[in-house]
């Protein structure tokens, strides 16, 4: 339950003028306002690392700053989603017939499914943002900064270490991966999805992690280098 505390405290004698009660109310502090003293259609939106609890803070801006982004849970779906600033996500549900990790790049298949597919190309729809399970909604980036899943071209025709403006390819891939190719490099045919935006760190090596990338989106041009 919120606290009112009075900004000037009026004793008996007290002399009261103008200033004094300018001061009882610009000087007075409203405290421990929880979501049950709140109207209907308003919320307090949750700020922190911590997921918070849906039915009290449906709107949460993580502070992880790896990550900062604004969160909205989407409740049909029981889902967080990604609002911006740095990307936007959608629901869509894994129709893979598998696990799809975090990172994952997702073809649509259907309204509201996404599939893993060997060199795709103008049906990609973006990189899911958490690892889901078969059947299960995921959360996918569509457009801005978010993660990728590198996993090195069997091809050899990319790099098999992401580098910082690297193009994200999937040619030659595991299927949901992408290899990172300079865009001056001569790589084969097919469509750049984006660009990581960071190479090697702690924690994050080489094929079979996740990075940091600027997501194109699913409007592509096919480039030949």
């Amino acid at each position: 339950m919120a606290n009112f505390t009075k900004g000037y405290t009026i004793d008996f004698g007290t002399y009261v003028t103008a200033d004094v009660l300018h001061s009882l109310i610009e000087d007075a502090l409203i405290t421990n306002v929880t979501a049950s003293d709140l109207a209907d259609g308003f919320h307090i939106t949750s700020v922190g690392t911590a997921t918070p609890n849906p039915s009290i803070y449906p709107l949460w801006f993580s502070t992880d700053p790896l990550d900062p982004v604004l969160r909205v849970f989407a409740r049909p779906w029981n889902i967080w989603l990604a609002v911006g600033p740095d990307r936007f996500e959608i629901p869509l549900i894994n129709s893979a017939g598998t696990t799809a990790r975090m990172g994952s790049l997702v073809c649509a298949t259907g309204h509201s499914n996404f599939c893993l597919q060997s060199n795709p190309t103008s049906n990609m729809i973006g990189f899911l943002q958490a690892t889901t399970a078969s059947g299960a909604v995921g959360p996918v980036a569509v457009c801005g900064i978010g993660w990728v899943l590198h996993l090195s071209s069997t091809s050899g025709s990319a790099s098999p270490d992401p580098s910082v403006g690297g193009g994200l390819r999937a040619y030659g891939c595991p299927a949901g991966g992408v290899a990172s190719i300079g865009l001056g490099s001569n790589g084969g045919s097919g469509p750049i999805f984006g660009q990581f935006l960071e190479g090697n760190r702690s924690g994050a090596s080489g094929s079979g992690s996740v990075f940091r990338a600027m997501i194109y989106g699913p409007m592509l041009t096919t480039l030949t280098l």
